[in-house]
């Protein structure tokens, strides 16, 4: 019997301010540079995930957010052991200035 593949739900979003867009440099695995994104949590909707993710990872409170897409991406790992993700992205936009915190070494507007 084939091994059940561990599927974890994430929410990502897509940040712009005028022509620039918000990415953090990841302090934890996978490193480099990214949107905000994050895994949804038990009894928690991709609504509030997205909510919650932007307030950890950048302070920032949400103003206004709309899905852009939805997908389940193979072969795309995290540090918990899942190796497929089932996406859901967002347009936000945001209010406050944006303070990097543990889980990003930066955090900055980009063109």
């Amino acid at each position: 019997m084939p091994k059940k593949q561990l599927v974890h739900h994430s929410v990502g979003a897509i940040i712009r301010k005028d022509d620039k867009f918000l990415l953090i440099e990841r302090a934890v695995p996978p490193e480099g540079f990214s949107a905000i994104e994050g895994h949804i949590e038990k009894d928690e909707s991709p609504e509030q995930a997205i909510l919650r993710e932007i307030k950890e990872e950048s302070g920032l409170d949400v103003t206004t957010m709309r899905p852009l897409f939805e997908k389940t991406l193979y072969n795309n790992w995290c540090r918990h052991g899942a190796t497929t993700h089932h996406w859901i992205v967002f347009e936000c936009i945001v209010k406050g200035i944006p303070q990097a915190t543990q889980e990003s070494k930066s955090i900055q507007w980009y063109s």
